[in-house]
């Protein structure tokens, strides 16, 4: 996938985000059939861009001059995924679909290409900081922090007791919009990439330094409880800038 393709035909890919061997994440927009016509006249242009943001640019350019907005989504693509699979994705965010839980990315569809078994979940675009930006940028502050504890904790009450796990929680799960309004993204992918130490499970420095010990065996998902402990290591982290460990792992 690069920028300005079109995915499962109707996605026009705008900007690259993270990425892993299983999975990928895109800014995104859905494009009718019309424009895609449109878009070839200006294809030769925009593969011709001097950098990827400047790609972004013009095409993002392009949609404000057809059609006089851009409404870009999250598209999450998961690699690998096999047709028996299948439901196991769908069910885990299906419900999420009609919900509307404050602070959470909410979903808004989803797809499965069975012949390239990838599986996409879409959700909604927002241009937030993540927690450990802000806490570079603001460093320890007790009034803040506190304030954004409390909105935390509240948030993994509420999807608890909805039978919402979230799995994966860390200071980049949490990007701020406004001085204390954030949202949460990530909900549910660590689960169905197998747990912390699943084959399919993203690595990099610091993996497991929001992951409790007992999730570091094969096949051992996310829990509620997991969800505590990881949230607990955030809020350290939020109100003192530091981790209570050093090293890549508890």
């Amino acid at each position: 996938m690069k920028i300005g393709s079109i995915a499962f035909g109707r996605y026009l890919l705008l900007a690259k985000g993270a990425k892993s061997h299983y999975t990928e994440i895109w800014k995104g927009v859905k494009i009718p059939d019309e424009l895609k016509e449109k878009l070839k006249e200006k294809e030769e242009d925009i593969l011709n861009s001097s950098s990827d943001e400047e790609k972004t640019e013009k095409l993002e350019a392009f949609l404000l001059e057809s059609q006089g907005e851009v409404l870009p989504k999250t598209l999450t693509f998961f690699r690998g995924v096999q047709p028996e699979d299948r439901d196991r994705y769908l069910s885990r965010y299906s419900f999420l679909v009609e919900k509307e839980i404050p602070r959470l990315l909410k979903v808004e569809g989803m797809e499965y290409n069975e012949e390239k078994k990838i599986f996409l979940l879409v959700t909604e675009y927002i241009q937030g900081i993540p927690l450990n930006k802000m806490i570079s940028k603001k460093g320890p502050n007790g009034a803040w922090g506190m304030k954004v504890a409390h909105y935390l904790i509240h948030f993994f009450h509420e999807i608890h007791n909805q039978g919402i796990v979230h799995g994966g929680i860390r200071p980049d799960s949490i990007l701020f919009v406004e001085e204390t309004d954030f949202k949460i993204r990530g909900v549910g992918i660590l689960e169905l990439l197998g747990g912390p130490m699943g084959s399919r499970a993203p690595r990099g420095p610091g993996a497991l330094r929001f992951v409790p010990k007992e999730l570091w065996e094969k096949e051992k998902l996310p829990n509620p409880l997991s969800d505590i402990y990881s949230l607990g290591m955030c809020l350290y982290y939020l109100l003192s800038g530091t981790l209570p460990i050093k090293g890549d792992k508890p």
